[in-house]
């Protein structure tokens, strides 16, 4: 998780440097991981409710961090 909000800070931030960097597709993307990743973060569970539930939110977030972050170098 951790790895996880270090990319999403650093994309945060090179998106607000710049506005019109990502795609609206990306921006979605990347909207949506926030969605997901703050879900985990307001349970305070760290998953333990539904561990597998939360290894899903966090393998998704990921993969679009990752397609967002490909856009941002």
């Amino acid at each position: 998780m951790d790895a996880i909000q270090t990319d999403l800070k650093n994309i945060s931030a090179a998106v607000k440097e710049k506005p019109d960097l990502l795609t609206a597709e990306l921006k979605t993307k990347l909207s949506d991981a926030r969605a997901n990743l703050s879900l985990l973060t307001r349970d305070r569970s760290r998953g333990a409710h539904n561990l597998d539930f939360a290894m899903e939110i966090m393998s998704v977030a990921s993969r679009s961090l990752n397609e967002v972050k490909a856009a941002v170098k």
